[in-house]
């Protein structure tokens, strides 16, 4: 396998698997179109087809989630965006016109989930359905999405997880990666003469993940014991493995001044950005509790030194 990757390939080494020029784009006369928010799109379909058969299996109308899909994207969309902006309020704020371009990537599944079983029960209270039973059928649509959703990722080279050298360790060029998505960790591998990342391909874990889980649903869905089972089979498995990669609060606290890293031969630790006066994301969830924490500890210090201090005064 080559030290050095062109620009848009990807590579999975121990597998023996090299992709050229892969793209994030297609184009179509002088219009561009995402292959992101095409694979996202085939999973939204794809799910709601899944949704409407198994409703129709349940004796349930199967028009009905058509019908509701199209509240659900929307919202969902919004709520994906406005949880993932809230977390990475520091790359927006100076410019907040970015916040509305979506094909630059930068949705949470947990925003989308809420908006998206809010919306749910809403429209069913409307329409006079019963929740759970339409979240026990969404789920299965829910499901199938994440599984298609996820090689979105693989496209835009994002929601990876650290250095690997396991069976499946895949190599992306430095270049196509987002700045901010390059850990401390992740450059101290990056090795001399070579312009490429080795990770965890996490969207493959997870896609794989979720279809295990959707073919015990499906084993499942006649064996449940009540209305909403299935929703709470889905909640805390479907989303296992992103947890520590995706959620925005662990994901920015991650990430110091990668802009070097586009040269891997001024990389520094960053250890030697602190010394030099520099912090990592001054302003990230995991900082601000590191720094509260710390600044309790001197002070239980300082007053148990005055308590010693007080108590030798006494004595004396």
């Amino acid at each position: 396998m080559q030290n050095m990757m062109d620009t848009m390939d990807i590579a999975f080494p121990h597998l023996g698997i090299y992709l050229r020029n892969v793209p994030k784009t297609i184009t179509i006369g002088n219009f561009s179109i995402a292959l992101y928010g095409i694979v996202i799109a085939i999973g939204m379909l794809c799910g709601i087809w899944l949704a409407s058969r198994i409703a129709k299996k349940t004796g349930q109308n199967p028009d009905t989630y058509w019908d509701i899909s199209i509240w659900l994207i929307i919202f969902s969309i919004i709520g994906a965006r406005v949880y993932y902006v809230i977390f990475f309020w520091d790359a927006y704020k100076d410019d907040p016109i970015q916040i509305f371009n979506l094909r630059g990537g930068g949705l949470a599944i947990y925003g989308g989930v809420i908006a998206g079983v809010i919306t749910a029960i809403v429209y069913c209270h409307r329409k006079k359905l019963r929740p759970l039973v339409v979240l026990d059928t969404a789920c299965f649509g829910l499901i199938l999405g994440q599984i298609i959703g996820r090689w979105a990722n693989f496209f835009n080279r994002e929601v990876f997880g650290g250095y690997t050298d396991n069976l499946l360790a895949m190599r992306l060029p430095i270049a196509m990666v987002r700045e901010r998505d390059i850990t401390p960790e992740l450059a101290s591998h990056i090795q001399a003469g070579t312009n490429y990342i080795q990770v965890h391909p996490t969207f493959l874990y997870e896609s794989l993940w979720n279809l295990m889980i959707l073919c015990i649903m499906l084993w499942y869905r006649k064996r449940k014991k009540f209305d909403g089972e299935m929703m709470l089979l889905v909640h805390p498995h479907g989303s296992a493995l992103h947890h520590g990669d995706e959620d925005p609060g662990l994901h920015a606290a991650r990430h110091c001044d990668a802009r070097r890293l586009r040269h891997p031969g001024h990389l520094r630790t960053k250890q030697g950005e602190e010394a030099e006066g520099g912090r990592c994301f001054p302003h990230s969830p995991l900082d601000a509790d590191s720094s509260a924490g710390d600044r309790k500890q001197e002070r239980r210090q300082k007053d148990k030194g005055k308590g010693r201090g007080s108590r030798r005064s006494l004595r004396l």
